[in-house]
């Protein structure tokens, strides 16, 4: 070690600087093994360095461009070191009275406190340490000051700065790395937008980012936490913000949203899209937020992987009018011209797999999301809307609850006493069920149709429009009258679909009303030579089909022949289609093959008879 007494200092000294309450006219520097100077000490106390000094200089030894002379004196007087009062890092040495004095004699200067050889925990062991508000500290990297039996105070401080390897100390909160505390009552009255307790802004950010292993984002704050190995445990969080209301609000507080986290992206240039209807021509896309949950290969048998989780609590004994989990509100007065959603689920271009459940309620991560009292969806409006749902079409059920399936061709309430309801309690009008069939661009093909009524439960009118009804039935059952809903219009069968056999208790009742007949005459000659030829024309016969159904037991029937009929009439200079006992029906197959069928009717056929007795 050499001695420098009343010397100009030109020459950086790297390493430890130790202040011990005063500057002295002795100069000690200290060299390592090889003699290069690693550190300056002034090794007395009660004198001051008169002689002018070069304190800002290179590694060099060289000064600084543009550095200005002054006194070591000064420059070793910009701050004060707790090491000059005593105190000790080791963690147990109470350090109450060496930091108390060593803030009194700060005097507004900055107060350093080191990590040395003892280590960088400056404890208060007991007593009070009370920290003003206008002490200001600089920790280096490990350093600390903190209550380990006694208490720190730092009541009197608005602002506090502090950096710890270990963690500082405030009371016996430990929080590693770096801190600032705004403590005491912050008050008065400013703009809103000027009132920002800590900002870092970046003015004008024009960097180019050249695309790396991490992508092409630039950063305006990273936080980056690693964690993991032996010893590590408990739950992560990178980053938390956390608003907590502590009293009442103002009662003419204009604003009661309180958000602990926010998140904004805006932009009143745009990005020198030249399209919003085509996505190739469209550029730039702003997210307030942006979540990101990944695994990679190696990270086996996890549990969950999510982007963001919100979790809504409200404690027995608060109450609250609205409570969600995610809410979303729209804003200003453009829609998106291709998207326009206020969620919307979709998939990274990467990804080599969908999504299995698009959107999902129910206790995958906790416990169950809804209840006995719950709905599953609700959807309020103002007015109507264009459409309920829109899905694409799905290869298995489009809905499943409990006895209840849709799928795309079929609907089924697999539940005994099932029912479906259609029409209004409060305002007549006409229910239908329309079906199209035939494939063309009509409005229905056949139509099932409830109208009219009463205040009595089936008084309604139902009514089917179709080209032709059919019932597959063992037995069809009508509890009331069937009648056409025209006057003699319509008949029962034809001659392609005939009824085999009709019960009734009497026969049917033919109108026979003069007031509905015209041209009423006698039979003529020929007529009656046909009645009398007729009545020798009885035959009995089986039926074809009867036989083919039977065989044997085919019954045998009594009546004439419809071709002998028409040839008497014939026989007689007469046409036997002129006249109701012989009928002529002859109609196209599906297969476009036509046929003809000849019938009588056997009550005219009496009638033609009974003439000739």
């Amino acid at each position: 070690m050499s001695n420098l007494s009343n010397q100009q200092i030109n020459q950086t000294f790297d390493g430890l600087l130790q202040i011990p309450g005063g500057i002295t006219s002795d100069l000690q520097t200290v060299q390592d093994g090889n003699g290069n100077p690693t550190g300056l000490q002034l090794s007395s106390s009660g004198a001051s360095v008169t002689t002018s000094s070069t304190f800002a200089v290179s590694s060099d030894g060289t000064q600084f461009a543009n550095a200005t002379p002054r006194l070591i004196s000064d420059g070793f007087g910009d701050f004060v070191s707790v090491k000059d009062f005593g105190a000790v890092g080791d963690g147990t040495t109470n350090n109450l009275t060496a930091l108390t004095n060593c803030i009194a004699s700060a005097n507004g200067k900055t107060i350093y406190v080191p990590v040395d050889l003892a280590g960088g925990d400056y404890a208060i062991t007991s007593g009070t340490l009370t920290i003003p508000s206008t002490a200001r500290f600089s920790y280096e990297a490990g350093a600390r000051i903190y209550a380990n039996g006694g208490t720190v105070s730092n009541s009197g401080r608005n602002f506090y700065l502090f950096a710890g390897g270990t963690g500082e100390g405030l009371a016996n909160e430990l929080t590693r790395g770096f801190g600032i505390e705004l403590l005491g009552g912050n008050t008065g009255t400013a703009p809103a937008s000027t009132l920002q307790y800590n900002r870092i802004k970046i003015a004008s950010d024009q960097l180019d980012a050249s695309p790396d292993a991490n992508g092409t984002k630039v950063c305006g704050l990273l936080v980056e936490h690693s964690f993991g190995g032996t010893g590590t445990k408990g739950g992560r969080h990178a980053i938390d913000g956390v608003l907590i209301q502590s009293a009442v609000t103002e009662s003419t507080n204009p604003d009661r949203n309180y958000v602990g986290v926010v998140g904004v992206s805006q932009s009143a240039t745009g990005d020198g899209g030249t399209s919003s209807s085509d996505p190739a021509l469209a550029k730039g896309a702003y997210f307030g937020g942006n979540f990101v949950g990944r695994i990679y290969a190696g990270a086996l048998n996890t549990t969950n992987v999510t982007a963001a989780e919100f979790n809504t609590s409200c404690a027995t004994g608060s109450s609250t009018f609205y409570r969600s989990g995610i809410q979303v509100v729209g804003g200003g007065n453009v829609r998106g011209t291709q998207t326009d959603a206020g969620i919307v689920v979709a998939n990274l271009p990467s990804a080599t797999v969908t999504w299995r459940n698009a959107i999902r309620i129910g206790g995958a991560n906790g416990g169950e999301a809804i209840g006995t009292d719950s709905t599953v969806l609700v959807a309020q409006a103002d007015s109507t809307v264009a459409r309920g749902f829109s899905i694409p079409q799905c290869t298995g059920n489009v809905l499943e609850s409990g006895a209840v399936t849709l799928t795309n061709y079929s609907f089924s309430i697999a539940a005994a006493n099932s029912h479906i309801n259609l029409g209004s309690t409060t305002s007549s009008g006409s229910s239908y069920l329309d079906f199209n069939t035939s494939g063309n661009a009509i409005d229905y093909d056949s139509r099932i149709i409830a109208s009219a009524g009463t205040g009595s439960v089936g008084n309604g009118v139902l009514g089917l429009y179709s080209g032709t009804v059919q019932i597959q039935a063992n037995s069809f059952t009508i509890n009331s009258a069937i009648a056409p809903a025209t006057d003699n219009t319509r008949s029962l069968g034809n001659s392609s679909f005939r009824w085999t056999v009709v019960y009734a208790t009497t026969g049917t009742i033919n109108t026979s009303d003069a007031n509905a007949k015209q041209d009423i005459d006698d039979l003529n000659d020929a007529e009656m030579r046909v009645a009398k030829a007729l009545k020798g024309m009885i035959k009995r016969f089986k039926f074809k089909d009867a036989v083919a159904l039977k065989g044997s037991e085919a019954r045998i029937h009594v009546g004439v022949i419809a071709q002998d009929v028409k040839q008497v009439f014939q026989n007689e200079g007469l046409n036997a289609e002129e006249y109701g006992v012989f009928c002529s029906d002859t109609w196209i197959d599906d297969e476009e093959i036509e046929h003809t069928r000849l019938g009588i009717r056997y009550d005219e056929l009496f009638a033609f008879i009974i003439a000739a007795l």
